[in-house]
């Protein structure tokens, strides 16, 4: 299996190189997406940090 990383300051593009990456077809997982299901999973609400 072949995984590509994509690091970068932000407003460096990384969320245009992912938009490209699903209008390819390709899977794109984002660290955001991962962070708030195991938060849900651990019963942290995003409101809890604000």
């Amino acid at each position: 299996m072949l995984v590509i990383v994509i690091t970068g300051l932000p407003g460096s593009g990384k969320t245009i190189v992912s938009d490209v990456a699903r209008e390819l077809g390709l899977p794109v997982v984002t660290m955001g997406d991962i962070i708030r299901e195991e938060a849900v999973k651990s019963g942290i609400s995003s409101s809890m940090h604000r």
